[in-house]
């Protein structure tokens, strides 16, 4: 509806390039189109083994009656998870299911499977109408941009294709799909740890 949502972490401490620990994720929201934002205590998510650990950064897909979240852990290393909920239920933490790799499991965060392989860092998911299927872009362990395909947000998800390679645009991250490319042209966000400016880049699919 009116309302906007913002997936947030909260860093504990900064290590190697790449590396770092949360103190938990947890969800904002806005009703004033994003001119101010609540944090919602109910969402926090610790970053606890075996809990949310695997969920402090996130990505957001909807689909089929769905709001599909891909988790990640700390850091540009980690794999890639799937939990969903209702979107009229997307602060209640409690409402969400996880894909263990067979089926959805309620309410049990641990049991989430891997369904993309790390290294997966800055991920953005969404359906693409001219491929047909689901897209991944996300930076791999190179600092490579790169594209996966899938039949569902469960997978599976195919063999990674290269959009930007670091030896053309070095220290290289982020890959983060408009909301509004279609079609045949692939729009995208990314940036560098060099500038912080952010590229509006664009591939043909």
């Amino acid at each position: 509806g009116a309302t906007q949502y913002l997936s947030f972490m909260s860093v504990k401490q900064w290590g190697a390039p790449g590396q770092w620990t949360t103190n938990y994720s947890a969800m904002a929201y806005s009703t004033d189109n994003g001119e101010n934002w609540t944090v919602d205590p109910t969402t926090v998510r610790p970053n606890l083994p075996g809990g949310f650990d695997n969920f402090q950064m996130a990505s957001y897909l909807q689909h089929d009656g769905w709001l599909y979240q891909f988790g990640t852990p700390p850091g540009r290393s980690g794999d890639a998870r799937l939990a969903r909920v209702r979107p009229d239920a997307v602060r209640n933490t409690a409402a969400y299911e996880y894909w263990d790799g067979r089926g959805w499991v309620p309410t049990n965060p641990g049991v989430a499977a891997s369904v993309i392989p790390g290294p997966v860092s800055e991920l953005s998911v969404q359906w693409n109408e001219h491929l047909g299927a689901f897209i991944s872009l996300y930076t791999d362990g190179s600092n490579s941009i790169v594209m996966r395909k899938a039949p569902s947000p469960e997978g599976p998800w195919g063999a990674p294709d290269v959009l930007v390679s670091s030896r053309d645009v070095p220290e290289l991250y982020g890959a983060y799909i408009h909301p509004w490319s279609s079609g045949s042209d692939l729009y995208f966000l990314a940036t560098t740890w060099s500038d912080y400016n952010v590229m509006l880049m664009r591939t043909a699919l």
